[in-house]
């Protein structure tokens, strides 16, 4: 009896001991947490104002504890608080804000877009290959198949979801109209690439919803086979297909890269590469070198980063916008070509890509507006961040776009268009 009340004391001895200590740690860590807020919003606000941007002017910060977040976790916790509505802009654009955090000096920008998720993502993306041949259907499950109706809304009628070439547009300011006309040149510009000849045998990899390969069709009476791991893109393509009465000239199919077949005049692959991963590039090149016939021609059309990495850094796009994705450069977009084909020319179209996206925002909000589209409030607010980001990065030219062409064993020298 006497050792059962013994046991007892001492249990609750050890429990009262346990709930002090929790209950201390929990008094420190409170007392802890005033200072480091503290300097993490001085950390943060000083930052802020390296880049031009003044709270209280500038953007509006509605719950002070993200200041924390961005100390500890970057871009990531800069896009996922604005998702949250945790701030907003006041004076300022959200893009003329995040191109003034994407203009910081180098060391700077280092300092406030750190965090240790990226760290961890850069370690486990040398570990493992997340666009291997089973993951590869994960981009297009969670990014396009969201609905074809979604992307009608702020696309233009040829649903081209890539940067467009604004050459000649005056005023180039966002509208539906220019979006249009200025889709419709970079098509025709990457068709003048190909030199495309009526009857030729093309392969579009990754064909998006088929408009690209029906323009190519009914202007240039090729016959095109386009690839692509979307089912919502495939029904589309199909679909736009029949609807311009190139069904016959178009084959759309279900396919991941790495099981095409066959030989082709021309390959194509525009908005692809940058879903293929570092660690297949050298297979992807290696495909489109299988897939061309002697002497023909391929091109290319890719968003690069400006320094080579073997690991991509965006925490946030990857996160909500496009999983497991990676921007080569164009050193790597060369090296993994060395042995496959001859480089014939490398146009650089990044600033265009700032005003597609814009016009594409535009369309967006014109779509919030009107009621026609019709998503959740945290949605909207990821996909306006997810462009506005994004035309940032190209207005401070820490992103560019390439159209690259190259050829196979082809005797005659090349001249492209402009």
């Amino acid at each position: 009896m006497m050792d059962s009340l013994q046991l007892q004391s001492n249990t609750a001895m050890v429990a009262g001991i346990g709930c002090a200590m929790v209950a201390g740690m929990y008094l420190a860590k409170r007392q802890l947490l005033v200072p480091l807020q503290g300097v993490s919003k001085s950390f943060i606000v000083d930052m802020l104002e390296q880049a031009g941007i003044v709270v209280g002017e500038d953007i509006e910060v509605l719950d002070e504890g993200i200041y924390m977040d961005w100390a500890k976790s970057g871009m990531l916790a800069i896009g996922e608080s604005y998702m949250a509505g945790l701030w907003v802009t006041k004076d300022s654009n959200l893009d003329v804000v995040l191109y003034k955090l994407m203009s910081l000096p180098s060391d700077k920008k280092r300092k406030l877009f750190k965090s240790w998720n990226a760290w961890y993502l850069g370690v486990s993306q040398q570990l493992f290959n997340y666009q291997s041949p089973s993951r590869a259907g994960i981009v297009g499950a969670e990014h396009y198949d969201i609905g074809n109706d979604f992307y009608k809304k702020w696309l233009d009628s040829n649903l081209q979801y890539s940067c467009a070439y604004w050459k000649g547009i005056e005023p180039p300011t966002p509208s539906r109209a220019n979006l249009q006309l200025a889709q419709e040149q970079k098509m025709k510009l990457i068709c003048d690439k190909l030199h495309l000849e009526e009857n030729m045998t093309v392969i579009e990899v990754g064909c998006g919803w088929g408009g690209l390969a029906v323009y190519m069709a009914k202007n240039y009476r090729v016959h095109v086979t386009g690839i692509t791991i979307s089912n919502e893109q495939l029904k589309g393509a199909r679909e736009w297909a029949e609807k311009e009465g190139v069904s016959h000239l178009t084959s759309f199919e279900y396919r991941d890269y790495r099981e095409q077949t066959g030989q082709f005049d021309r390959v194509v692959s525009i908005a692809m590469l940058e879903a293929v991963g570092y660690q297949n590039m050298d297979e992807y090149y290696d495909v489109l070198k299988r897939c061309l016939k002697t002497g023909g021609l391929c091109v290319v059309h890719s968003i690069a980063a400006n320094r080579s990495t073997t690991t991509a850094h965006q925490a946030w796009i990857l996160k909500y916008i496009f999983p497991n994705g990676f921007l080569p450069s164009l050193k790597q977009m060369t090296q993994f070509s060395e042995k496959k084909f001859v480089v014939e020319d490398v146009h650089n179209l990044g600033p265009d890509y700032d005003k597609t996206l814009m016009s594409w925002n535009l369309l967006f909000q014109n779509g919030i507006s009107d009621g026609s589209i019709t998503k959740p409030v945290v949605f909207k607010r990821m996909w306006e961040y997810y462009l506005m980001y994004c035309a940032a990065g190209f207005r401070a030219r820490t992103i560019q776009l390439y159209q690259v062409v190259y050829s196979k064993h082809k005797a005659e020298r090349y001249i492209g268009p402009r």
